[in-house]
């Protein structure tokens, strides 16, 4: 019987475009990108010709009738992704987008309420929850139910720098929805249960950014700790702590667990270093989806994500 491929469209032609062109390259067993659309066209058009992608479309609507995809990955500038996401809405395809959706919690509630009412699939590329290193910590912690945890966040921003490389204004407003939603995605994954309320220990100041601190309570009883440092280099680290393990990721990508004076140290996975880290999994779960292989997928939907940019504006705002 022969293997069902499946199509696929993309919008955007920049580097994480072609990060997860170099995935779809080693999975064109089970899928086939059938068209491209950009609004720099010459991008799209070096892109096609290096991954032998016959349609280099003129617009959405073009691309959706030319590439006859089954499903839309789009990368796009974060002040893009609103107007293509919306638009991309009104076929019948299913969507890929990468994070944030939106730039603020307002426009990715509007998504996620238009998604609904469309009765459109959408899901989202935070590709950290397919480290290698976060599967594992995931499934150690379904060895250990009963235990309260305890999540820590370290993050660290730098407007500063992001100012001085002359990003718009709005979307340096926004920056912890833009970059920080990567940290504090942790907390949904991590924690059980909604999360109740946040203690502004101190709070974070956008006309003098230095650090901000909050303990974060979840109806479960798990307890979060967010602090991020914004005018110093301070490194990205996630812990969890429950009755049983304390387990660290530093850096994200890998994982050490010490439990009762030992400490063990989990590889990487081979797919975190032959691509950019977490994009071959989260790829392949798209592409299982579309196949109808997958009935319970782990890939984020728009909705999860809009539960991790209600906790970010619970943080800071």
């Amino acid at each position: 019987m022969k293997k069902k491929i499946i199509s696929l469209a993309i919008v955007g032609a920049g580097p994480i475009t072609e990060e997860y062109l170099k995935v779809l390259k080693d999975l064109k067993k089970d899928v086939k990108v059938t068209g491209i659309f950009s609004r720099t066209k010459s991008k799209a058009k070096a892109l096609a010709k290096k991954y032998k992608i016959s349609n280099i479309c003129s617009s959405l609507k073009d691309l959706y009738k030319r590439s006859k995809a089954n499903g839309v990955l789009i990368a796009v500038s974060i002040n893009s992704t609103e107007k293509v996401l919306s638009e991309a809405m009104n076929y019948p395809w299913k969507s890929f987008v990468e994070k944030p959706v939106g730039i603020n919690f307002n426009q990715a509630k509007k998504l996620a309420q238009l998604s609904k009412r469309k009765k459109h699939s959408c899901y989202v590329a935070l590709n950290r929850n397919f480290y290698s290193s976060v599967i594992k910590l995931k499934n150690i912690l379904k060895t250990d139910t009963k235990s309260k945890r305890i999540v820590i966040v370290n993050d660290q921003e730098n407007i500063i720098q992001a100012k001085k490389e002359k990003y718009p204004k709005k979307i340096i407003d926004n920056w912890m929805y833009c970059n920080s939603i990567h940290l504090i995605d942790f907390f949904r994954i991590f924690t059980r249960g909604k999360l109740n309320n946040v203690e502004k220990i101190k709070k974070f100041s956008s006309s003098k950014p230095s650090y901000n601190l909050s303990f974060l309570n979840f109806s479960s009883g798990d307890k979060g700790i967010y602090s991020c440092v914004w005018n110093k280099n301070s490194p990205w680290l996630v812990k969890v702590i429950t009755d049983n393990t304390n387990l660290l990721l530093k850096p994200i990508e890998y994982l050490s667990e010490k439990k009762y004076g030992n400490i063990k140290e989990y590889k990487i996975s081979s797919n975190d270093i032959k691509y950019k880290p977490g994009f071959y999994l989260q790829t392949k779960e798209f592409v299982g989806i579309l196949k109808g292989n997958i009935k319970k997928s782990s890939l984020p939907s728009i909705n999860d994500s809009l539960i991790t940019m209600r906790n970010i504006k619970k943080i800071y705002f």
